[in-house]
């Protein structure tokens, strides 16, 4: 897995934006949106509004994630990537509590995560969604099933060190073996794997 995960990173490198390390998110948006770029990753539904302000005409696909050289294992990725933590000894702790209730139980609650986030909402809902991408992705899982999304339970630390290890991959610093091998040195280091 290890392999195509490199593989990945090399094929978006390779057709990406010319400085991907500079790029943020409103430059990667604007350009899709213009036709400066054929696609973008790891990106959902969120960036569409935004998008189509830029390009009102524009035409937007989705797929899944290419995990292996059969392109039936391309799969839309799903499950929860977010939680909520609420502080049981708030002195707010109700409201909190009520808030949560009325934003996952009300009209317009179930509403904000289709409208308003651009988002698969986290709860049972018949609310459709305009966005293209939740679209054409409810109609990809339907058709072909989805797959896990796999989540890396570890600390922020271990977050800021992978991304500095990646970009010293992407500027050519690393290469694969030294970026794997850096990884698993700071996986340890930074109590990686989880408390």
């Amino acid at each position: 897995m290890t392999h195509n995960f490199f593989d990945f990173i090399d094929l978006a490198k390779k057709y990406g934006d010319k400085k991907p390390l500079e790029t943020d998110l409103s430059a990667e948006e604007a350009a899709f949106a213009n036709g400066e770029a054929a696609m973008t990753l790891g990106q959902g539904a969120w960036i569409e509004a935004d998008c189509l302000k830029i390009n009102p005409d524009l035409k937007i696909g989705f797929n899944g994630y290419p995990v292996s050289d059969h392109a039936a294992d391309c799969k839309v990725i799903a499950g929860s990537d977010q939680a909520l933590h609420v502080y049981k000894d708030s002195k707010n702790l109700q409201a909190v509590l009520d808030f949560v209730n009325y934003w996952y139980t009300s009209d317009y609650g179930k509403s904000w995560f289709t409208r308003v986030a651009g988002v698969v909402p986290p709860i049972k809902t018949t609310e459709q969604s305009d966005y293209e991408v939740i679209k054409q992705g409810n109609e990809l899982a339907e058709k072909n099933g989805t797959g896990a999304l796999a989540i890396c339970y570890s600390t922020d630390s271990w977050h800021q060190a992978f991304g500095q290890i990646m970009q010293s991959y992407l500027t050519g610093t690393y290469d694969k073996d030294q970026a794997c091998s850096e990884i698993e040195k700071q996986w340890k280091a930074t109590d990686g794997q989880g408390e």
